[in-house]
């Protein structure tokens, strides 16, 4: 094949994963359920935030990325060279490589911004939550804390 193919073959397939990646990031939002989440019921306690502050949330470490990473090194890599030696030690330098970056890039597209929340419940227990940023939620403000499969801080409803 020729080797110009072959580097946009790959450029677009590193594209396609990126993309892939991003669209991993796990919704943590208190108003996000899932459809096995959907229809359970939870024990609701009411409380006040008493502090808040920013997190980073740190994306799941796991294979998809590195797998990803590794076949597109060992393609890219493969490139390299003139003879069937030389394209099998890119090949394995490349999927190495590749790999590494896969996995740190996965962590980085993965990760994203949370809320710690500290809640002084009526019963006069504190607890912490970290959830996304969404809904906004304002120290002082009163909230109901839902425990189910997620613990989730959401405003005290008004009804």
């Amino acid at each position: 094949m020729n080797p110009f193919v072959r580097v946009m073959i790959v450029n677009l397939l590193s594209v396609t994963v990126l993309i892939s990646l991003s669209a991993c990031t796990p919704n943590i939002n208190a108003d996000h359920y899932t459809v096995s989440q959907a229809g359970q019921a939870s024990r609701v306690e009411t409380g006040t935030i008493v502090s808040k502050q920013l997190v980073q949330v740190s994306g799941d470490d796991n294979l998809v990325g590195t797998a990803a990473g590794a076949g597109l090194g060992a393609v890219a890599g493969s490139t390299i060279g003139g003879g069937t030696r030389s394209n099998v030690a890119g090949a394995i330098g490349g999927a190495i490589v590749g790999g590494l970056l896969g996995r740190e890039v996965q962590k980085h597209v993965t990760s994203q911004t949370g809320v710690e929340y500290i809640v002084k419940l009526t019963n006069g227990q504190t607890i912490s939550v970290v959830q996304g940023q969404s809904p906004t939620l304002y120290v002082g403000q009163k909230v109901q804390v839902l425990f189910g499969s997620k613990v989730r801080v959401v405003p005290a409803s008004t009804f």
